[in-house]
């Protein structure tokens, strides 16, 4: 079994203690571990019938331990990653941005930084591992740091579980009380409701006047997977083209620090990560996970039915009606032909005496008003403004041309005032 613990020091001046540990599934054992600390204990215990990784995440505050700390950020992280990994045995170190006071150093480096940082780092690491089990070890993560790291540790593990689809990862959050390691909470992943991180008012900064870009085609993608729109959820993937990468974001935290080297070492910032940043990102890695279904030229109903473990239950099964419903229209068309919806179904529902009566009409009138009530019950596929067309033994479905911006400017704005 693949195990990753994940842990937050504020300091790495340990000493050698035994402790009671816990196996893998969280259960108490009767085992004595002695390590540095609780982390390296449990993770030598583990370590016999598991393959266990350690993730550090250690404040920048630690620039008190070096003798000569350095007039650059960027060499600080450095130096305390270098320092870290020399007196403690771990597998990945991350440094990140703190607040606090000790002695004459002085961070002032935001704690929505650390919150975003602490989300990304992890999640890029969670990529490399592919972990069955995450082990959050909260015995050194105190005061505010603390309902941080979780929240982060949470955020991380979402966005993992959305972008590789792995079910049945487990999360298990420890501390330590006296000298026995105690398991917390238990968490099994097996499906993360997207939809309700990228329909919240996302903001990628603190900053007044800070433009967050592509957050309606956020929204947009949030409201299609909540309410059940395939067709409308590809071509807003097609349009999120234009979303901030998140390397690029990370640089503009590392290089808003400034550090003032005098008779205080003193660290400021001037830009600060919102608490819901890490909501727009976990949307950037959905439309990079997603995208390629986008990509294709023309949309096909396999193109909506490899969408379709997305939904929700009841969601999907309504997308599978109004899809086996357009299989069935198509079985009147000739190849290369293209119909609108509404077309069909006057098509489909006609009497044998209507049409000798000619009293079907054959027009076919797009119209681009959304109809809420058709939208919500025919899984976004509007009668007048949704064509289907038979082309090489495919069923392709698009909107009309001049109704897209109509189309996906309803579904960006659903529910807002």
């Amino acid at each position: 079994m693949k195990i990753l613990i994940v842990t937050f020091w504020s300091d790495i001046n340990f000493s050698n203690e035994k402790f009671f540990v816990f196996d893998e599934k969280g259960e108490r054992t009767s085992v004595q571990q002695e390590g540095l600390n609780e982390t390296l204990a449990e993770a030598e215990f583990l370590k016999d019938n598991n393959d266990v990784k350690i993730v550090a995440f250690l404040p920048t505050t630690l620039s008190r331990i070096l003798s000569d700390p350095p007039p650059d950020y960027n060499q600080l992280v450095q130096r305390l990653e270098a320092e870290v990994k020399n007196r403690v045995k771990v597998d990945y170190v991350h440094i990140l941005p703190s607040e606090g006071t000790i002695g004459n150093h002085v961070h002032h480096e935001g704690l929505g930084n650390f919150h975003f940082l602490f989300y990304l780092k992890l999640y890029e690491d969670l990529l490399k591992e592919s972990p069955d089990v995450i082990l959050l070890d909260l015995s050194r993560t105190f005061s505010y740091y603390q309902n941080y790291t979780i929240s982060a540790t949470q955020l991380a593990l979402d966005d993992y579980v959305i972008t590789t689809n792995r079910k049945n990862t487990i999360l298990i959050q420890y501390a330590r009380i006296d000298n026995t390691l105690v398991p917390l909470f238990v968490k099994d992943f097996k499906k993360v409701r997207i939809y309700d991180y990228l329909t919240t008012n996302i903001k990628l900064s603190k900053e007044k006047g800070f433009s967050t870009q592509g957050k309606s085609e956020i929204y947009g993608i949030g409201k299609s997977l909540e309410l059940g729109f395939p067709l409308i959820l590809i071509y807003l993937l097609k349009n999120a083209n234009k979303l901030v990468p998140p390397d690029e974001f990370e640089k503009m935290i590392i290089n808003s620090m400034k550090v003032n080297k005098g008779e205080k070492y003193e660290i400021t910032t001037n830009f600060e990560a919102h608490e819901t940043a890490p909501y727009y990102f976990i949307g950037y890695h959905f439309v990079n996970s997603y995208k390629k279904i986008a990509e294709e030229s023309e949309i096909s109903l396999e193109s909506l039915e490899k969408l379709l473990e997305l939904f929700e239950d009841s969601q999907r099964k309504l997308i599978v009606r109004e899809i086996e419903i357009l299989k069935d229209f198509s079985k009147l068309m000739k190849d290369e032909e293209e119909h609108l919806l509404d077309y069909l179904i006057r098509i489909g529902n006609a009497r044998v005496i209507d049409w000798m009566k000619g009293e079907v009409s054959e027009d076919e009138k797009e119209e681009c008003d959304v109809n809420e009530d058709e939208m919500y019950s025919h899984a976004g596929l509007g009668r007048k403004f949704t064509k289907i067309m038979v082309k090489e033994g495919k069923i392709v479905v698009k909107y009309a041309e001049n109704c897209i911006d109509e189309i996906l400017s309803w579904v960006k704005n659903i529910g807002k005032e």
